[in-house]
């Protein structure tokens, strides 16, 4: 009876809300006049259904409201771009769950298994992680399933739904980032539809792994740090520029050495490309290389292991069948540098038609393609567009994304994991495209 009233609930709030919605005179309705009694009738069907099914469905109900609230099918194209990137990974997520189209993943496993025992050492008034030996970043985005599963119970659905659906508002994030940077409607549109189109960032965050919230982070955070270079509102992105830093931080380690290196780097990138005094510039430089190397000392030991970790973590990668550049092993610093051009190839346009082997496999290589094309444009706008507006935050995107495919190529040997690694940065390739596109003159839209 409980869990009949747990789910019957909602559907009530809802109906007050389009109640007050119909009853306010100075709102115009958005398809809830017609379709008031709706909510009722869908959840009053859930009920017949097992709990996993009915939980799941509303969780689908919620989202298509706030799409309908926020996105309305009928405002404009880039609406239904969403509204039709948010029915496919809906039905990729049905049909997923029903005949396993994608190969699963065994980091899904993991995380599961690690946020049931944090609900069940808090079932126990244990600690929270205790009994727990794995990494802060396993750790972390277990807690936040341990929350989900806590509430709802263990219904694997839920998290994949919710990771979908961080997929969607990733492409709304590229969406915003494109028009802050090119200030072009069509541009972003096209930057958008790769976002929400793209199969691997269909696939890889229908699963129940980390990869869909760091997706979102990451924009999220590229996004701040563009309006609070910009100026607008500095504290209130300052704030979320930081808390984002220490979700992501969290949530994958190695994205705290990397973001920090790459944000001091452009740092003294735009000081040295300032009009400032050169005195001043230089002592600016010369106290930033002060405290880092202060930090440098005081941390030896864990940046050295930072600085060691591709030794160790690279034979890991080249395991499986999906495996490549096998015979490549890092003996010294000099083997990562003259590995360094073949392996960037092989992390950021593989795997090749030649190496297809299975659907997924090909779809990741026609993929590669895309993105190769998507790259060489992006050369091409540096080559022939070469004046426009907001000069340093398009060296800043393409900076990001050079240095996180680069970092990632190092280390990554196996197909299945670098089309999931390179995720967070080949967007920033068709950003690129489509504003050459856009200059071109290209009839796209």
């Amino acid at each position: 009876m409980r869990k009949t009233f747990a789910i019957f609930y909602p559907a009530q709030r809802l109906l007050s809300f389009f109640d007050r919605i119909n009853h306010m005179s100075d709102v115009k309705p958005l398809y809830l006049n017609k379709y008031s009694h709706v909510p009722l009738i869908i959840v009053s069907a859930l009920l017949f259904l097992p709990l996993p099914y009915s939980t799941s469905l509303l969780f689908i109900l919620a989202f298509s409201l706030f799409l309908m609230l926020k996105y309305p099918l009928d405002a404009g194209l880039f609406e239904k771009l969403l509204w039709g990137a948010f029915l496919l990974r809906m039905a990729v997520l049905l049909l997923n769950e029903s005949f396993s189209l994608i190969p699963e993943q065994s980091d899904d496993l993991m995380y599961n298994r690690v946020a049931m025992e944090i609900v069940d050492n808090l079932s126990r008034k244990l600690p929270f992680f205790y009994g727990n030996v794995h990494s802060y970043g396993i750790k972390g985005y277990a807690t936040f399933l341990s929350l989900l599963y806590g509430v709802f119970g263990e219904i694997h659905m839920l998290a994949k739904l919710v990771n979908s659906f961080l997929g969607l508002l990733s492409g709304i994030v590229i969406y915003k980032i494109a028009i802050e940077i090119f200030q072009e409607r069509k541009t972003a549109l096209i930057s958008a539809a790769c976002a929400l189109y793209l199969p691997s960032l269909i696939a890889f965050t229908s699963f129940v792994i980390r990869d869909a919230i760091i997706l979102y982070f990451t924009y999220l955070l590229i996004y701040h740090f563009i309006l609070l270079y910009k100026g607008e509102r500095r504290l209130m992105h300052a704030v979320s520029f930081i808390i984002l830093f220490i979700l992501i931080s969290i949530l994958r380690i190695q994205n705290l050495y990397l973001y920090s290196a790459f944000f001091i780097f452009f740092f003294l990138l735009l000081l040295f490309r300032s009009g400032v005094k050169k005195s001043i510039k230089a002592g600016m430089a010369a106290s930033i290389l002060l405290i880092c190397g202060i930090i440098f000392i005081l941390n030896f030991d864990v940046i050295l292991t930072v600085l060691t970790y591709p030794f160790r973590a690279q034979p890991l990668r080249a395991e499986g069948g999906s495996a490549y550049l096998t015979s490549m092993t890092y003996n010294n610093v000099f083997d990562i540098i003259k590995y360094l051009p073949i392996r960037f190839i092989y992390f950021t346009f593989g795997p090749f038609l030649w190496d297809a082997k299975g659907a997924f496999l090909l779809l990741s290589a026609l993929e590669g393609l895309l993105v190769l094309a998507a790259t060489v444009a992006t050369l091409l706008y540096f080559h022939r567009v070469s004046d426009g507006e907001n000069q340093n935050l398009k060296l800043f995107l393409i900076t990001f994304c050079l240095i996180g495919l680069v970092a990632n190529s190092i280390v990554d040997s196996n197909f299945g994991t670098s089309v999931r690694h390179r995720m967070n940065y080949i967007v920033f390739f068709f950003i690129f495209a489509a504003a050459y596109l856009q200059n071109k003159k290209f009839r796209v839209l």
